[in-house]
């Protein structure tokens, strides 16, 4: 109303009411109504103003008699009503002002590029860790077939099995960009790492175990060779076996022994060099004699 009256600037016959805060620590405004026929008193005054403009200019030295309503107790809807929060002025340059709009407009898009960054980073931290995480589990499944066909003990490779089939089975959880899900790739691969460690681990030992037992069955059919040739045998000493995995160990040793117990316990003549132990006529075999 105050608005459109000072726009207008007419004749009004009732002049509006006021609400003024005399003190600027006030809460609750003071309602302010101008009499309409003066105090013969104040007979010399001019007359009243009209104009609300007027109204409000710094109070004159002999200013009519206004009328005050009392306000029995302050009201907190009245009071979060009527009350305003900052000052004319304050008000008025927000209202009319375009620096506080080209305010919020560099403030929207400030927050927008710095969302899209923020989006643009999470979304290449995850891809990162979906990578890594891909290739540990790759790396893993991997390393246990090649541990099956280089010859690790598949009783030992049995529970690795199971925990890497336990490890694919689980699903990430939460939104796409969400640290729950970051979080989870970044456990997956650090329980692929640990597995493909063990499997690296238990392909050091496989090596290192058939490695001794290869040694040992070699050193045993040297002897038994030897053993063979101080009996009229006619052997040669064995070569070493050219491997360097445990399946090809294993197989080189299980012939070795299988080897040397025919050495040591032979059922059937057929190691003996027949062209030495055949029997001249008429006399018998060196071996007879």
């Amino acid at each position: 109303m105050n608005d459109d009256l000072r726009s207008r600037r007419s004749w009004l016959e009732t002049p509006p009411p006021v609400l003024l805060f005399p003190d600027k620590t006030d809460v609750a405004p003071t309602r302010l109504q101008p009499r309409i026929d003066p105090d013969p008193r104040f007979s010399h005054l001019p007359d009243l103003p009209h104009d609300l403009r007027d109204l409000e200019e710094r109070e004159r030295p002999h200013s009519p008699s206004l009328l005050r309503p009392r306000l029995p107790e302050p009201e907190q809807e009245y009071l979060t009503t009527y009350r305003h929060l900052l000052p004319r002025q304050y008000r008025y340059f927000l209202r009319h002002s375009p620096y506080p709009r080209l305010l919020l407009v560099a403030s929207m898009v400030a927050v927008a590029v710095l969302g899209g960054l923020w989006v643009n980073q999470a979304q290449q931290t995850q891809a990162i860790a979906a990578g890594s995480y891909r290739v540990a589990r790759d790396a893993s499944h991997a390393a246990l077939d090649a541990a099956a066909a280089y010859g690790v003990d598949p009783r030992l490779l049995h529970p690795l099995y199971v925990r890497s089939r336990y490890l694919d089975s689980i699903s990430p959880s939460g939104f796409i960009l969400s640290r729950s899900r970051l979080q989870f790739y970044g456990t997956q691969e650090r329980r692929y790492r640990s597995l493909l460690q063990t499997v690296r681990r238990l392909e050091n030992h496989a090596l290192a175990y058939w490695t001794r037992q290869e040694e040992e069955a070699y050193t045993a059919l040297v002897a038994a060779t030897i053993q063979a040739k101080n009996l009229g045998m006619s052997l040669q000493i064995p070569l070493v076996p050219a491997c360097a995995a445990p399946r090809c160990l294993r197989a080189a040793v299980a012939g070795q022994w299988a080897q040397t117990r025919r050495l040591r316990h032979p059922s059937t003549p057929r190691h003996i060099d027949r062209r030495k132990t055949a029997a001249p006529a008429g006399g018998l075999s060196p071996v007879a004699r």
